[in-house]
């Protein structure tokens, strides 16, 4: 199923992307479509109407424009790919390089593993640029295609990592962007100390108070106060 495939060296990690043609997955007995797993990734990614995936687990619903990370091994039912569901596959593995980027990848590809996700415009764009290239045995054709893949692969990187800080990764959010706002919004209504907030935002903690300040235009001490404050008049008026 995979006519070429594509490597990419980002640090340490490198990347082989596995060009697919699209599939037809049959029909079990039952109606669903095959059941199978992957020694590499997959990523979903749904443009068109609501869409299901089912595992031997349950089922995971893929609304317009999301995308769903399967790490390797993961059992699931095939779907047919349409030119509104498309299904990027790809290897990762450690090579020699800058230390740290494996590391970083395997780490956020892990965090994200079958949550629906919002697909970024860029990517989808760029995931259908991609897929629309099309095969041809020509030098020319394979560095556009090479080009072209990389810039999906980045594309993609971006946006897993803009939204792995709801999910536990909240070092490698942009500072400007909903999930970092969805991030700092948990920690600074939970039980995150300062110093806390400014390791997982990976800000120094006196940036990290001019942050807080700016936003929410008081201190980390005085909004907890206020909470205090606000949910012992709850509880007075609730008994």
């Amino acid at each position: 199923a995979f006519p070429g495939v594509i490597r990419h060296h980002l640090g340490d990690a490198e990347f082989t992307l596995l060009i697919t043609v699209p599939e037809n997955p049959g029909r079990d007995r039952s109606g669903a479509g095959t059941l199978h797993c992957h020694r590499y990734f997959e990523v979903h990614c749904n443009t068109g109407s609501p869409r299901i995936l089912t595992l031997p687990t349950g089922e995971i619903k893929l609304e317009t424009n999301q995308l769903l990370l399967i790490c390797p091994g993961c059992m699931h039912y095939s779907v047919p790919y349409t030119e509104d569901y498309l299904v990027l596959s790809f290897e990762l593995r450690q090579d020699k390089g800058e230390d740290g980027f494996y590391r970083h990848f395997s780490s956020l590809l892990t965090t994200l593993h079958l949550k629906p996700l919002p697909a970024a415009r860029k990517y989808r764009s760029l995931l259908q640029d991609f897929f629309s290239a099309g095969h041809q045995n020509t030098v020319m054709h394979y560095c556009q295609i090479k080009l072209k893949g990389l810039s999906v692969l980045v594309a993609l990187l971006e946006n897993l990592a803009a939204y792995a800080g709801i999910c536990g990764d909240a070092a490698y959010i942009p500072e400007r962007s909903e999930a970092f706002d969805a991030a700092l919004d948990m920690m600074i209504y939970g039980t995150h100390t300062l110093q806390q907030i400014a390791q997982q935002l990976g800000y120094s903690e006196r940036h990290t108070a001019r942050l807080i300040h700016s936003r929410y235009g008081a201190s980390l001490s005085h909004i907890r106060k206020q909470l205090a404050l606000e949910s012992q008049k709850h509880l007075e008026e609730t008994v």
